[in-house]
């Protein structure tokens, strides 16, 4: 009879916490490296930052610095370069004259000669003896001059003197003037060339006109004498200012595009011209004694005047100057232009 063995099989039991405890101590360990990874990241991020920071205030401070040494020097140029026109306008005074950028300036020496220099660095540009004396001097942009000739004889000699090729070219020569006759004022459109030169005496004037074809004809104005004159920038419209029965007075001419056919409006009595900035008409209003108290700009579309402004101490009108952003400069001279005269209602 067969007998049958049983086998007895022992089991091991696997602790059931083993492997989750080693999944835990891989995620810490995993936790702890990507945190030390990240405050690595952290820490450079921080010094690329401060370098990068440091770098950026050092580049400002050096471009403050030498934007105050820029500005310190362009001080010491502009202080040189007025410091050398006053001594000009002291020995040479009245006609020296600035230019537009007032890098240079033209004058006219004891001899009778032309000279043009460079403010900042004194270099003379430009040197000529005119053939009668010089009585007038107006700059045309940066590089060149009117240069107006009075013989005394009645004629006046109109010329103009160029920086850059240092040649002199004859405008036009007016005779048979009176013996007083002189310019008061050339002025000119840098956008037509249209000009228009003032020559007057005592107690007459007459106004001519250069178009932009280069002919010359004289302008109108009904009989009035006229003492001063300013064109718009576009050309199309020439302001002036008169003298009659003791006042000053201001308007505007316009004229037929297909007749030779003027028209005076007038825009203020007991008024002076002071000039055209762009296409606005500036001027002044005087008291009895002639100068200016109050300045004013004309709007031609509406036909208004508004007060600009009020000033504290009355001077000449023709001494007032409006700079292209409309700011008001009161002159010890003419602005733009350099006269020699004696006559008392120039």
């Amino acid at each position: 009879m067969a007998r049958t063995v049983k086998r007895s099989h022992t089991v091991m039991a696997i602790p059931k916490q083993q492997k989750p405890q080693k999944h835990a101590q891989k995620q810490r360990h995993l936790g702890r490296r990507m945190f030390m990874v990240a405050a690595v990241i952290a820490v450079a991020e921080f010094l690329f930052f401060q370098h990068y920071n440091a770098l950026l205030i050092h580049s400002e401070q050096r471009a403050q610095k030498v934007s105050l040494q820029l500005n310190q020097q362009q001080q010491k140029i502009s202080l040189i370069a007025q410091q050398h026109l006053d001594s000009i306008e002291k020995l040479y005074s009245p006609l020296v004259l600035t230019s537009p950028n007032r890098n240079y300036v033209a004058y006219v020496n004891s001899n009778g000669t032309l000279k043009i220099k460079n403010l900042s660095t004194e270099k003379l540009l430009y040197s000529k003896t005119f053939s009668n004396p010089i009585t007038f001097l107006r700059w045309i942009r940066n590089d060149e001059v009117f240069v107006g000739e009075n013989d005394g004889n009645g004629q006046l000699v109109l010329k103009t003197a160029n920086l850059l090729t240092g040649s002199t070219r004859l405008i036009q020569t007016f005779a048979g003037l009176s013996p007083n006759a002189q310019f008061l004022k050339i002025t000119d459109s840098p956008y037509t060339n249209d000009m228009y030169i003032l020559i007057a005496d005592s107690s007459s004037s007459v106004v001519y006109h250069y178009d932009t074809d280069g002919n010359m004809f004289q302008t109108h104005f009904g009989g009035l004498d006229i003492r001063n004159i300013s064109v718009s920038e576009t050309g199309d419209i020439l302001y002036f200012e008169d003298y009659a029965g003791g006042t000053f007075n201001v308007g505007y001419l316009t004229q037929s595009p297909h007749l030779n056919h003027w028209s005076v409006h007038l825009i203020q009595q007991n008024a002076g011209l002071i000039g055209c900035v762009g296409n606005t008409f500036y001027y002044a209003a005087i008291n009895q004694q002639g100068l200016a108290t109050a300045v004013y700009k004309f709007d031609l579309q509406t036909g208004q005047s508004t007060l600009v402004e009020n000033l504290q101490t009355p001077t000449i009108a023709r001494y007032i100057d409006i700079t292209s952003t409309g700011k008001l400069r009161v002159l010890t001279h003419p602005a733009h232009y350099a006269i020699l005269t004696n006559n008392s209602n120039v």
